[in-house]
């Protein structure tokens, strides 16, 4: 798996953040939190950043084209949303961002990618519960540095 760089800011952070992930090694995923108003010419940088740009557009698009829905699987059945999950697992920090900033029923293509369900019983019909437990099994598996 090659270094990964993602922009851990979806809106206008400032000073821009960007979150340097490098492969698991002995289950332990290393992140380097790197802060700087110049752009980077690291190997590897240029495609993450088509990644994040793409998963944006594909993001924005799907907001504004299912914010007024609440029919889940029509939400989670949306063109962009699909493509989303076909972007597989370099957008997982992305999701979860995306989540944490602007919500949105991202739970879906987090199953879908992840394999993962860390929604207990009891939470479920509960999208608070639901968010929350998503955003803290990103926290546990470094693909979140902090709550909001």
């Amino acid at each position: 798996m090659p270094i990964r760089f993602y922009d851990n800011h979806l809106a206008n952070a400032s000073p821009p953040a960007i979150v340097i992930s490098v492969p698991v090694v002995n289950n332990v995923a290393f992140y380097v939190n790197v802060v700087s108003d110049s752009a980077f010419h690291l190997p590897g940088f240029e495609e993450a950043d088509e990644i994040r740009e793409n998963f944006v557009q594909l993001a924005d698009e799907w907001h504004t084209e299912t914010g007024h829905l609440s029919a889940s699987t029509q939400i989670a059945m949306h063109p962009a949303y699909q493509r989303i999950i076909g972007m597989g697992q370099e957008v997982v920090p992305l999701i979860l961002s995306d989540l944490r900033a602007r919500g949105g029923y991202w739970y879906w293509a987090l199953s879908a990618i992840t394999d993962a369900s860390p929604v207990p019983d009891d939470a479920v019909g509960n999208m608070r519960a639901v968010r929350n437990a998503w955003l803290d099994w990103g926290l546990q598996r470094g693909y979140l540095f902090s709550k909001p």
